[in-house]
């Protein structure tokens, strides 16, 4: 990594020291969700960020991309792939670790928003309280058209996997195993190389494109709240796998 990302990075956490004396490394690394011994050992030049921290720390200084060598730039623009660029902030996951705020959030999300009275009759009284809380959190805001919508929402923003994870035992419990005709779900589990675990990868992104392709056509607009998620890993954690 070349010396002027590092130079770039102490003199962020410096301004940033400047405005907010309160302001140390620690508060920083939270704020980006940077582990804070991680943080530490790139302002001391200890090690080099990986691709998903870089993809952090960029989001809050812009200015890092210019010191990447080629190299390290393409493997970020990669990783800044609209599939894995934004992740929900922490106060914002903390929020949605709330299955009733969650949905309410993924329904506001959408493009044309929600109604309080939608809310309701689909989460009940559960999902009014949740609705209020993300209004008085400045999360969501009435609309003239007395639509609830995102405030500040982004085509590219996506949850982080741990929020997603949170609410998988919940959504399953949506899924009707006697309503075949309007559900699809599959779970497969088998050995592959590192060749087949990349091209299994590169057919889950092909999904989340077709996926977004159905959900932004205007003709399929309607008022039938519809869930999809589809994830794909390796059983092996990584520690497990350098061993």
């Amino acid at each position: 990594m070349a010396e002027q990302f590092f130079e770039i990075l102490r003199d962020y956490v410096l301004k940033e020291r400047q405005k907010n004396p309160s302001v140390n490394e620690t508060s920083l690394s939270k704020k980006m969700d940077i582990p804070p011994t991680t943080f530490n050992r790139l302002i001391n030049g200890y090690s080099e960020p990986n691709p998903k921290t870089l993809s952090k720390l960029i989001q809050f200084i812009p200015k890092l991309e210019k010191s990447f060598p080629q190299e390290i730039s393409k493997i970020l623009a990669v990783t800044m792939e609209r599939e894995n660029k934004d992740y929900v902030e922490n106060t914002m996951a903390t929020l949605l670790s709330d299955k009733y705020l969650f949905l309410c959030w993924a329904m506001a999300f959408s493009k044309k928003g929600v109604r309080q009275e939608e809310i309701k009759t689909i989460l009940g009284q559960s999902g009014l309280k949740a609705l209020k809380t993300l209004e008085q959190n400045k999360i969501v805001e009435k609309s003239e058209n007395s639509r609830y919508q995102v405030i500040e929402k982004s085509k590219d923003t996506i949850l982080s996997f741990q929020v997603i994870k949170a609410h998988l035992i919940f959504l399953a419990e949506q899924y009707d195993p006697d309503n075949l005709s309007s559900n699809y779900i599959h779970y497969w589990v088998e050995f592959l190389n590192e060749k087949g675990k990349k091209e299994l990868l590169k057919l889950h992104r092909e999904l989340h494109r077709a996926v977004r392709r159905v959900t932004d056509n205007e003709k399929n607009k309607g008022d039938l709240p519809v869930f999809s998620i589809g994830c794909s890993d390796s059983l092996l954690r990584k520690e497990l796998e350098e061993n």
